[in-house]
This record gives structure tokens, sequence and C-alpha cells, in this order.
């Protein structure tokens, strides 16, 4: 028993002893800007060597071992808080910080690059919180971006998607901080080994916002215009999906009103028009396909102390969908048959018609055994075959090369089973 409690002793003091050094050597990776007071990692420090001098007592009493030790990490608990501690108060939306088109510079266990934000969608949540993705770069390799934060904006927490110069893939998560929208931290995880990233926005990079917490304004009956009262009403957090439309695809507005009253009324205006009330805190409207160019679409709220908010008017863009590509046509053909012995189970091969490495079209043996390509532009092209299992009976060639006009049929394009 006495050998057993000296072990649980020991224990005991190296996971006190890590867990201190393993919040220093955090600590040492975060910016000089997210310390608010100058002499906290000192004290940290000073903690520290305290605690080795009072593990070279060697004091044999339990308790009063650890007491003193629990004093140095309550300590170290209580300085760590005070450090990254800085009160409730008003911060911008997430989707304000991490906008489309942001840079951050952006350092993984020393590894440092510029972050690219590429852009991607984000919604309201179930409970009022906020989530998005987005398609991110470091220093040119890609990477996904996942970000959420609570009904109350409070909560900011970001995790990376990333991967090093030499391709090995890394985890980043973390929060963006309280007191500054310009800076996250937080721990990475690469394979089993565990380190710490911070990164710091870019000067005048932000340039396309998501949807974000709007500010309140008068009420308007009809397209609601902008004011800069100060908020009284319900507030309206807003968002498209997709982020970045085509005019081939249709648009989902969605809209939440949360205010001190209970919200009676939440609509939805697009390009000026009124395109859906609803008669409760939330709406969702689907809408488009819309023509290429800028759309003009907003939110306004009323709750039941009369209170009214909106958005004022929102840009999105919608690019033009592609064309789809022509296939060509041309008047060549190619035909074939299936010969030999074992000709009879032609009809368990696929025939594969390729041109410059890619299948442009695949046929089939009927039942008297041919098969045919038609409408072929000039080239030329491969024909083989190819089975879904192994078989006993193999065709003979594996291919043939055809070289096609602009006309006529190239015949004869037999193969032999056997």
């Amino acid at each position: 028993m006495a050998l057993e409690s000296v072990i649980k002793v020991w224990n005991m003091q190296q996971y006190i002893y890590c867990s201190i050094r393993g919040l220093l050597n955090i600590l040492s990776k975060i910016p000089p800007e997210w310390i608010k007071l100058t002499g906290g990692r000192q004290i940290m420090e000073h903690s520290i060597t305290n605690y080795n001098a009072n593990l070279a007592t060697g004091g044999t009493d339990f308790v009063s071992a650890m007491r003193v030790k629990f004093r140095y990490l309550l300590l170290v608990a209580c300085t760590f808080m005070l450090l990254v501690s800085s009160g409730v108060e008003a911060r911008p939306h997430i989707s304000d910080t991490l906008a489309k088109g942001s840079q951050w510079n952006l350092n993984v266990d020393g590894a440092t690059g510029i972050l690219k934000l590429l852009g991607g969608h984000g919604e309201i949540t179930d409970d009022g919180g906020w989530k998005m993705e987005m398609d991110v770069e470091w220093d040119g390799r890609p990477g996904k971006l996942h970000a959420t934060a609570d009904d109350s904006n409070g909560l900011q927490q970001v995790s990376m998607e990333l991967s090093h110069a030499n391709t090995m893939p890394v985890k980043c998560t973390g929060y963006i901080a309280l007191r500054s929208d310009k800076m996250m931290a937080g721990t990475s995880r690469n394979g089993v080994a565990r380190g710490a990233w911070y990164a710091t926005l870019v000067p005048d990079t932000a340039v396309v916002p998501f949807p974000a917490v709007l500010v309140p304004v008068k009420p308007d009956t009809k397209d609601p215009k902008p004011s800069t009262r100060l908020p009284s009403g319900p507030q309206i957090k807003a968002g498209v999906t997709p982020f970045s439309p085509n005019s081939k695809e249709k648009v989902k507005f969605t809209a939440r009103a949360k205010g001190p009253a209970k919200v009676f009324a939440v609509t939805i205006y697009v390009n000026g028009k009124m395109a859906k009330s609803c008669p409760n805190s939330s709406c969702t409207y689907v809408g488009g396909p819309y023509s290429p160019g800028k759309l003009n679409w907003s939110v306004s709220a009323k709750d039941h102390n009369n209170q009214s908010s909106n958005t004022g008017k929102k840009i999105l863009k919608i690019t033009a969908a592609k064309a789809p590509e022509r296939t060509q046509t041309g008047k060549c053909r190619i035909t074939g048959k299936a010969t030999g012995s074992g000709k009879d189970k032609a009809s368990l091969f696929t025939v594969f018609l390729s041109k410059g490495g890619s299948v442009q079209k695949t046929s089939r043996f009927n039942s008297s055994g041919n098969y045919s390509f038609s409408k072929l532009v000039a080239g030329t092209y491969n024909v083989s075959l190819d089975s879904k299992a192994d078989l006993a009976i193999s065709p003979q060639p594996r291919n043939r090369t055809v070289t096609c006009g602009n006309s006529g049929t190239k015949s004869g394009q037999n193969f032999e089973f056997r």
C-alpha cells in the first residue's frame, strides 16, 4: 500500500506539472495582443518555479503536499481566465468576421502562410444560432472552414481542415477573439501530435460578408430603407442558399427574428416587392431562378410591442449559368460482329468506343451477335471489349483502332470469341 501511495503522488505531480507546462506552451504561441495583463505569463512562470521548488522539498505528507500543489494549480487557472476574459459586450457577427475574400496570417505550429476565405454558404440553426461552411486556401492548398455562433452571438467557434506543405493533414479548432474580430486561435492536431495555431486578419481584405445580424429601423409598408435609429425592435438574422447562385438555380431565403417582445410577423422582400410574409418569428421563401445581375432583397419584422425592424437592402449577385456543351455529331458509322465458337457468350461483354483516352459511347452485342456505333465525327477511335466478371472466354483481338472519315461505314470490326 505504501508503494501504491507513492505512485499515486508521483502521477498526480506529473499530471499537474504537464498540464501547466502545456498551458504555457499554448500561451507562448498566442500574439501579444491577446494578453490582457502584461505580467500574466510572468505570474504563471513564477508559479512553475515555486511549484518545482515545492517538489524538491520531497514532503511525505500526501494531504499537505496536495494542498500546496492545488494552490499553485488554482493560481495558474485563475490567471489564465483573467488573461482571456474581457466581459460581455457587443461584437461583430461571425459572418462579417469570416467574410468571403478576407485573408488571414495563419501560424500552425510554427508553419506560417496566408489563409484565403474563398466563399461558401451559411444558414440559421434551429436554436437561432448561425452555422457556415467555406472553401479556403492556405498558401494555395485547398481546405475547409466550419464556423458556428450561438443565438446570442457570444460564442464563436471555428474549425479548419488544412494540409501542410508536405501534404500532411492538420485539423485546427478554436475560437474568434472576444474583444477583437481580427484574431482567432486554438489547438491543432496533426495525427496524434497536438499543437497550437493562431490567425490575424490582413487589413482591408474582407470584401463580401455573409448575411449577418441586422440593425432595426422604423417600419415601412414597402421595401424598407435603412435607418440609424438605435436598436429597439427585433434583431434579424437572414441568409440565402446557395451563397453564390447562378441563373439556373433557385434561391432559398431564410430569416429569423428575436427581440424583447414576441415577434409575430417576418416579411421577405425581393427586388422591392413582398415575396412572402410569415405570422411568426421565422420565415423561408424559395424563389428563382433569377436573371444574371444584382438582386436586391431585404427582411422586416414586427413584435407585440409594436416595434419594427428591417435589414435594409441586401445585394445578391446572380451569375450567368454556363451553357451545356454541345455534343458534336457526324456521319461516320462503325460496325462489327462476334465470331468464333464462343460467340454465344458475346452478350456478356460491353463494347467501348474511346477517343483520345476518353470513353465516348458504349454498346452491346445484339441477339444476332452484331454491334454498331453511329453519328460519329471524323477521327481515330479505339473499340475494346470488357466484362463485369472474369470469364474463361477471351475475345481476339482485345481492341481495334478505327479511323473514321466525314461519312461512310467502317464495317468488319469483328471480335472472335474462343
